[in-house]
């Protein structure tokens, strides 16, 4: 058996259901969900779905609060990441993820890569990213380094590499170490740094933005994705996405395909 996990961590919603009925169309190994509030929804997720469901409580304002946006969350990756070290770990958003294949055919487990998500824009076209990190202890160096603002955005909402690599990562968005109070920000700054300030290896044979295995809407989409029979393909190469996150409000694109009204309890 390949040393693969499936992680997220939510609060509640019908979201979560959806999430696992497409998962579970493709993927039948080991998958965590942490859940930060409705507790009696654990005992319907594990017998439904055989996962692994863990609560812990948080306040509704773990979600929302804009002092370190969404960094909270990943002392639970992070948890997570140091109890499975050699597992590949897939830690993707819950609420707004879909999956149309088996994620574990897109990773090569004969060689060490972290896969991450493309935004399709560079970071110096992006306002709101650049923003957080004009709040940045390495702005400076940012601000005057061409090579890294012309690097496409990295979506925080999916990862996927080993769980010692993601436990660092994990543990420096939770502490907010570049102190741009947002966990999109603190990630494309995580991996910047290893990549590119201490050149620790050529982004092609590590970081690898992964045609077709984890795609994100909001940009990508209209660079570069078709919607064909309820699916979401690549248009140059008709080839069906794997993970789809729909990072943008509102979630008309996956809400059309996958209604949260078809999901019950």
């Amino acid at each position: 058996m390949k040393n693969f996990l499936i992680l997220g961590v939510c609060s509640y919603s019908k979201a979560v259901l959806r999430y696992l009925e497409t998962l579970r169309k493709y993927y039948s190994g080991k998958v965590v969900i942490i859940l930060t509030d409705n507790e009696d929804k654990i005992e319907l997720l594990k017998r439904r779905y055989d996962i692994d469901c863990r609560f812990y409580n948080e306040p509704k304002e773990f979600w929302t609060q804009k002092d370190q946006w969404l960094c909270g969350q990943w002392k639970y990756i992070k948890q997570i990441s140091d109890e499975f070290k050699d597992h590949y770990i897939l830690r993707t958003d819950v609420w707004d993820v879909i999956f149309q294949d088996n994620p574990q055919d897109y990773i090569n487990f004969f060689i060490d890569k972290c896969y991450i998500s493309s935004e399709n824009i560079a970071n110096i076209n992006n306002q709101f990213q650049m923003s957080w990190y004009s709040n940045s202890n390495i702005f400076p160096l940012l601000a005057t380094n061409e090579q890294l603002l012309n690097l496409p955005v990295i979506n925080s909402g999916l990862i996927c590499c080993k769980g010692s690599l993601l436990s660092t990562i994990s543990n420096e968005i939770m502490n907010n170490t570049y102190c741009t109070n947002l966990d999109q920000t603190e990630l494309n700054i995580s991996i910047m740094c290893k990549e590119y300030l201490n050149s620790v290896k050529n982004i092609n044979n590590f970081f690898n933005y992964s045609d077709s295995f984890l795609e994100c809407i909001n940009f990508t989409l209209r660079q570069k994705g078709i919607i064909k029979d309820k699916t979401i393909y690549t248009e140059n190469t008709k080839t069906k996405w794997c993970v789809v996150h729909e990072n943008s409000n509102p979630k008309t694109i996956i809400d059309n395909i996958y209604p949260l009204f078809n999901y019950k309890e």
